[in-house]
């Protein structure tokens, strides 16, 4: 199953991350929801051997959906507002029942 926790670093930065949407695989599937779905635009990528991420924009709001094998796939804001982070957690709870019908 599912489901999106927000995260709160030790730092103070903030993601919101999709628990047993977790693999390399996963990063593909949100990555085309977004566009897909959501008209989100891409505007830089970056594929790493252990992680990735992909810079898009919705509404003139930038984030980053960003994969780490340490940690799985998140949606995380860049300048970190808190409207951002808002923005992006309702977007996430949006996308969940994408992530449900690809499993």
């Amino acid at each position: 199953m599912v489901r999106i926790i927000k995260h709160i670093a030790d730092d103070g930065k903030v993601d919101i991350e999709f628990v047993g949407f977790e693999l390399w695989d996963d990063f593909d599937t949100l990555k085309n929801i977004l566009t897909t779905h959501f008209n989100a635009i891409v505007s830089d990528n970056l594929e790493g051997i252990y992680s990735r991420y992909c810079t898009f924009e919705i509404d003139n709001i930038p984030f980053r959906l960003m994969y780490h094998e340490d940690t799985g796939n998140c949606l995380c804001p860049i300048q970190g507002s808190e409207d951002d982070i808002i923005f992006l957690e309702n977007l996430a709870h949006k996308i969940l029942p994408f992530t449900r019908e690809s499993l």
